[in-house]
């Protein structure tokens, strides 16, 4: 596991509580809560910001020349924390499928 994502695990357990014994002590349930609701709140934020480009994406598509990696890097420069390549791909294919 990298050094950041523990470095975060262990930000995120601090901000719950100082005393990291009771943090250990807690419940999955709540360790759960602790770790990963931010990963959810920004998963969903990147999600929401993804859809409201899908009928632009349609649209360029069209256009000669235009493929997904161009979108796609047009996507990280306006958005440097949103998809990498293959999960821009793998949603691309869910979404931008149905609309073509």
């Amino acid at each position: 596991m990298p050094k950041n994502t523990i470095r975060e695990y262990i930000r995120r357990a601090e901000v719950y509580s100082t005393d990291l014994a009771v943090v250990l002590e807690l419940d999955e349930e709540t360790l759960n809560r602790i770790f990963y609701a931010a990963d959810s709140d920004h998963s969903s934020a990147r999600l929401a910001v993804f859809e409201q480009q899908i009928e632009y994406w349609l649209k360029e598509l069209r256009r000669p020349g235009v493929t997904r990696e161009l979108l796609w890097q047009e996507y990280r420069l306006e958005h440097p924390d949103g998809y990498a390549t293959l999960n821009f791909a793998n949603t691309c294919d869910g979404r931008l499928l149905i609309g073509t």
